[in-house]
């Protein structure tokens, strides 16, 4: 049986898919972070947020 962190009528979440988002998401704000921190690195700007302001945000 599942243990569920979140579970209402129409939504459950596992402890496993919880973190499975989790993980994603930190996917996406690394490179994201990582995109922009490239893209100012060629145009030789500085720049406020990068890699890890980006995953700590997503």
């Amino acid at each position: 049986m599942d243990h569920f962190i979140i579970d209402t009528i129409d939504f459950q979440v596992t402890q496993l898919d919880f973190f499975i988002r989790l993980l994603v998401a930190c996917g996406i704000g690394l490179l994201l972070g990582l995109e922009r921190e490239h893209s100012a690195l060629i145009k030789k700007e500085h720049i406020f947020a990068g890699i890890w302001t980006f995953v700590l945000l997503a």
